[in-house]
């Protein structure tokens, strides 16, 4: 059982929908205060792969988090980016 504060670190983080969020300990001279990233995140540099973040707020990390999941989700339904939501036969 850990009783530091819920977010405070990488092994304590605040869970939501996947994503690990807690205090940014290696970017506080950037200006911010809070970093995000999905369970499955790697972070290899090839992987062209927004599920990492950084933010001032765990609001904003949330918001964040559910824009990525809707874009997904409009992807996965249009592949092509068409907009007609039709998948290729």
């Amino acid at each position: 059982m850990n009783d530091r504060v819920p977010g405070s670190c990488w092994d304590n983080p605040i869970r939501y929908k996947g994503y690990r969020i807690y205090i940014a300990d290696l970017f506080p001279t950037h200006g911010y205060q809070y970093e995000y990233c999905h369970e499955d995140y790697d972070g290899a540099p090839d992987a062209n792969d927004q599920r990492h973040g950084l933010v001032n707020t765990i609001l904003e990390a949330k918001a964040e988090i559910d824009d990525a999941g809707n874009q997904a989700t409009d992807l996965a339904s249009d592949p092509e980016g068409t907009g007609d939501g039709k998948v290729p036969d």
